[in-house]
């Protein structure tokens, strides 16, 4: 299962708990965590069960705890089906009164559905200064981010992600990628959401790497939105890239592989240049007209001087021609009158 690969960034997240509870927990009191994915909180069962001190047996059903300050904190939960939410009630209630099996007991629970009865009295470990809240946790990446010999790019990969984050109120699950390219030193631009960028790291200047990651970003949530909602129009709405280019990278399968350094040379390109001569046939003719540049110059190379050998009086001339959006307007003929346009 997916949770299983984030282990490590799970245990973090337990770890930062324990800190958290060994100075707050208190007898007598419920905490929780809730996600809509349950995957995330059986990822979180699977640590917290490394740090299982012991079990209580109430109703035949094991109750795993941890010991902190000699406080058993009791972790249940309702997505493995073993209890129902009115257990879960009872408990919360039992625990309160802080007598029998349950003295000097606190209750952990960790929901993805909501359970209405928890709502109540009930400290909710995601909120602000809490161990789960989003800013716990960017406090430790920016502070992690220090100690790395790529530090300065990821300072502004922190920047640039967590305010993505943030205005997508995202959970602290968003931060598994972050994590782990931080702790391993290594930037992986796929997991991060970003084109592939070997050029990156060539620089020391952190507003011009500041501004490379928010172009890259830009382009790639761009690109992103049209194969998602419009993948037939793909041409339509990415005119920055010629139909060639698209064809070739901007695919469905295969768009995220695009390195950045080849889609910014595309958009200069055809900024450069937005109309390009590309042949030239005559129809309806066995002639091959004879072209060559003006000279081996980049405007030299955009002048083409064209000869046709002929003894027909009218000659049928189909010049292709590449680039966006490309009108009859676009075009003209000079110095001879008796050429015509089509």
């Amino acid at each position: 299962m997916q949770f299983m690969l984030n282990q490590q960034f799970n245990k973090f997240l337990i770890e930062k708990l324990n800190i958290w509870m060994s100075e707050n927990i208190k007898v007598g009191h419920k905490y929780m965590f809730y996600s809509d994915n349950s995957d995330y909180i059986l990822s979180l069962l699977s640590v917290l069960k490394e740090y299982t001190s012991d079990v209580l047996l109430c109703d035949g059903i094991s109750l795993p705890y941890i010991m902190v300050n000699n406080i058993k904190l009791i972790y249940v939960n309702d997505v493995e089906n073993i209890m129902t939410e009115n257990y879960i009630s009872r408990l919360r209630d039992e625990i309160s009164i802080n007598k029998d099996i349950f003295k000097d007991s606190s209750l952990f629970v960790l929901h993805h559905s909501r359970l209405d009865t928890l709502l109540t009295a009930t400290t909710d470990l995601s909120e602000l200064s809490k161990p789960f809240h989003p800013s716990s946790i960017e406090t430790h990446l920016y502070e992690l981010a220090k100690t790395k010999s790529k530090a300065i790019f990821f300072k502004e990969i922190l920047d640039l992600k967590i305010k993505i984050i943030n205005n997508e109120e995202l959970s602290i699950f968003a931060y598994v990628s972050l994590y782990m390219a931080i702790v391993e030193d290594k930037i992986d631009f796929s997991s991060l959401s970003l084109f592939n960028d070997i050029d990156l790291e060539k620089d020391n200047d952190s507003k011009r790497i500041k501004n490379r990651l928010d172009h890259n970003q830009e382009l790639y949530d761009d690109i992103e939105t049209i194969i998602a909602t419009s993948p037939l129009d793909i041409e339509l709405n990415l005119k920055e890239f010629s139909s060639e280019f698209i064809e070739e990278y901007i695919t469905i399968e295969e768009w995220e592989n695009v390195p950045y350094s080849k889609i910014i040379e595309e958009i200069k390109r055809n900024k450069d240049e937005t109309i390009i001569f590309d042949s030239l046939e005559i129809l309806d003719s066995d002639i091959i007209p004879y072209i060559r540049n003006e000279n081996t110059t980049k405007s030299g190379n955009r002048t083409k001087n064209i000869i046709i050998q002929t003894d027909q009086n009218k000659l049928i001339l189909s010049f292709k021609f590449k680039g966006k959006g490309i009108k009859l307007d676009n075009f003209s003929i000079l110095n001879n009158d008796k050429l015509k346009k089509e």
